[in-house]
């Protein structure tokens, strides 16, 4: 939520959501397991007033920031680490794995 308003600001790992009108971004991520790859997300502030967002993350391998400050508007960074500790199931399929051997 923005701190001040009563407009969510809505926000998972594929992009923005808002009221107003918003830009929807795809990230790909693409990392060795137990190696941090980190993506960035502009959130732009349109509005005349200050925000405060809290960002939630979905998803055990992905972190950022617990705040957001954007002032009237700005733009601001967001930058979303996403750290593996096991292999996919995508992944694992490619390369064979303990689960499915290939040679």
């Amino acid at each position: 939520h923005i701190e001040g308003s009563t407009s969510p600001l809505y926000l998972d790992i594929h992009g923005l959501a808002a009221q107003v009108q918003a830009e929807k971004e795809s990230l790909q991520f693409s990392t060795a397991v137990r190696q941090s790859e980190v993506r960035s997300v502009r959130v732009v502030n349109s509005s005349r007033e200050p925000w405060i967002a809290h960002p939630v993350y979905e998803g055990e391998y992905f972190s950022g920031p617990s705040k957001l400050a954007i002032e009237a508007g700005q733009m601001a960074t967001l930058d979303i680490t996403y750290r593996p500790l096991t292999m996919t199931a995508q992944l694992r399929d490619k390369r064979g794995g303990a689960e499915d051997p290939k040679p």
